[in-house]
């Protein structure tokens, strides 16, 4: 059976909120999906960067991502980017603000995580229980406690 992918984009066309609180971003998927045959993997791509007032390209931020609350992994943005005007913003976005982030691509699989593709964890599709109920939850999150 062929394995299949789910992508979730999440990009500045669609501006989340302050990463100094928790961003929750609700990822539906029902029984029948996962039931048509064995899922191998999701994959996840979004841009993200630090929040800084204004903006600072030198504000480094450990930022955690869940699946259903359960820490996958942690990885660091380098600063909160401007400078320059980032490509997808709106024309009333000021020049003052963030611009532009890094682009990030999370891939869980049966065989472990792997952030922009390299495998940091052994946290597998398994792992946190995407497969049981109806949905599950991906959070992406700023960790002060991984320093």
């Amino acid at each position: 059976m062929q394995s299949q992918t789910t992508n979730l984009n999440l990009t500045s066309k669609n501006r989340l909120p302050n990463l100094k609180s928790r961003i929750w971003v609700p990822v539906l998927y029902t029984y029948d999906y996962f039931s048509k045959g064995k899922v191998s993997q999701i994959e996840f791509t979004f841009e993200i960067c630090s929040e800084a007032p204004g903006y600072n390209n030198n504000w480094p931020s450990n930022i955690t991502l869940e699946i259903n609350h359960n820490p996958v992994v942690t990885f660091l943005t380098k600063g909160d980017y401007g400078g320059r005007k980032g490509s997808c913003n709106p024309d009333w976005w000021s020049d003052s603000n963030s611009q532009f982030g890094e682009f990030k691509r999370f891939t869980i699989t049966d065989q472990g995580s792997f952030p922009d593709g390299e495998k940091v964890s052994e946290e597998t599709i398994e792992s946190p229980k995407m497969k049981e109920g109806y949905h599950f939850s991906f959070i992406l999150k700023v960790d002060y406690a991984a320093g």
